[in-house]
C-alpha cells in the first residue's frame, strides 16, 4: 500500500468563496488595525491626551513664570510695603488717612 492508494480530497474553491475568504481576512485585519492595542483608535486617544498634556504644560509654565516674578518682587521691600498698604490697610507712623463716603448726594445736582 503506497501513497497512491490513499484517497485525497481536493478542494477547489469557487470565485465567490475565495472573495468571501479574502473579505473576511481583510475585515479581521481592519479590525485589528483599527481597534487593536496599537490601532488607530488608540492612536487617536493618545494624541488627544498628548494635546491636553501639552496645553496643561504650557499653562503651568506660564504660571511658574508668574510665580518666579512674584518671588523676585517680594524680595524688594517697597513691593512688600505696597502690598501691606493695599491689602492690609497698614500705614506709616505720622500718616493721616482720609476716608470719604461713597454715596454722598451732591446738593447742587438735581
Amino acid at each position: 500500500m503506497g501513497f497512491k492508494d490513499i484517497p485525497t480530497w481536493h478542494f477547489k474553491p469557487s470565485g465567490k468563496l475565495l472573495i468571501l475568504w479574502i473579505f473576511c481576512l481583510l475585515l479581521v485585519i481592519g479590525g485589528i488595525v483599527t481597534f487593536g492595542n496599537r490601532g488607530l483608535l488608540k492612536l487617536y486617544q493618545v494624541k488627544t491626551e498628548m494635546d491636553s498634556l501639552l496645553q496643561l504644560n504650557a499653562q503651568l509654565a506660564k504660571e511658574n513664570e508668574n510665580l518666579i516674578r512674584e518671588i523676585q518682587r517680594l524680595k524688594c521691600d517697597k513691593y512688600v510695603e505696597e502690598i501691606a498698604r493695599r491689602d492690609l490697610g497698614l500705614i506709616k507712623d505720622g500718616e493721616l488717612i482720609y476716608q470719604f463716603e461713597q454715596n454722598v448726594k451732591k446738593h447742587w445736582a438735581r
